[in-house]
């Protein structure tokens, strides 16, 4: 199962963060990566649906917040 883009639950729990700094860098991205994939993509995505719209005519504002 995947929890990140690329990145597996059997990998997440085979990270040493107790012994490895480098695996402290890779949990960072991995999380950056999860954010990204799950929140910021999706608000990015909204927020670019209603670009051509004038601001009394946007919809979506709520839902990004939410998501926020």
């Amino acid at each position: 199962m995947e929890i990140a883009p690329n990145f597996t639950a059997d990998q997440w729990r085979g990270l040493d963060l107790v012994e490895k700094e480098d695996d402290w860098q890779t949990a960072i991205d991995v999380l950056n990566d999860r954010l990204s994939a799950r929140y910021i993509e999706p608000v990015d995505k909204l927020i670019e649906a209603e670009d051509e719209f004038k601001a009394t005519e946007r919809r979506f504002g709520f839902t990004i917040l939410a998501i926020d």
